[in-house]
């Protein structure tokens, strides 16, 4: 999936972004997936078995989708899922998500990682345009979206149903020519230049 000229684009300061593989199943991802203070503001269904999350695995193979582990940089703990699906390679878009363990939010570690998501997706991948819909109550996947210059691009209406109530998600994106604009070299200094000004 992620070919060894392109490794450098998942690296950053704090976090790098690996392959996710069936033994991160059971490393902190199944506790974190069925833990409500974790998943509420994500736009999925139900709780989810250690079957399930296999099969979400091999599903998500490329190249319908690329699925990453994000990992802390000082001891290789990892922390997270990210990834990139529902490519379309005509008009060079996809989606993205992600999702972090508990006790490593307010960190940066989101930013640097959905940052290290859009490089790949951009540089390497070549893709024109990469969104998310983000229900309305998570604030805190808003603000790290529109702190690495995603846009709010509208609402899609009571897309969300939580806990028996329906809940508006936001639409967001960023465009290759926004990340370019933003990210001039595409480095993680320019990445750090910008979250510093």
């Amino acid at each position: 999936m992620v070919e060894s000229k392109h490794e450098h684009l998942l690296t950053g300061t704090n976090v790098y972004m690996r392959a996710i593989n069936e033994s991160d199943i059971d490393k902190g991802w199944l506790d974190w997936i069925n833990d409500q203070s974790l998943t509420k503001g994500l736009i999925l269904s139900g709780s989810q078995t250690r079957e399930d999350l296999l099969e979400y695995i091999r599903s998500s193979r490329w190249p319908n989708a690329a699925l990453f582990a994000i990992c802390l940089q000082k001891d290789d703990r990892y922390i997270g899922n990210a990834r990139l699906s529902g490519f379309d390679w005509v008009h060079r878009y996809c989606d993205y998500g992600w999702l972090l363990s508990g006790g490593t939010h307010g960190k940066g570690y989101g930013s640097e990682s959905l940052f290290l998501l859009m490089r790949y997706g951009f540089l390497a991948l070549e893709l024109n345009r990469i969104s998310s819909a983000i229900a309305s109550f998570n604030s805190a996947s808003l603000r790290c979206s529109e702190k690495i210059g995603m846009s709010r691009e509208g609402i899609q209406r009571q897309r969300v149903n939580w806990d028996g109530e329906f809940h508006d998600a936001i639409a967001v994106s960023m465009l290759r020519e926004e990340f370019d604009e933003l990210y001039p070299d595409g480095s993680i200094d320019a990445y750090w230049d910008r979250q510093n000004t």
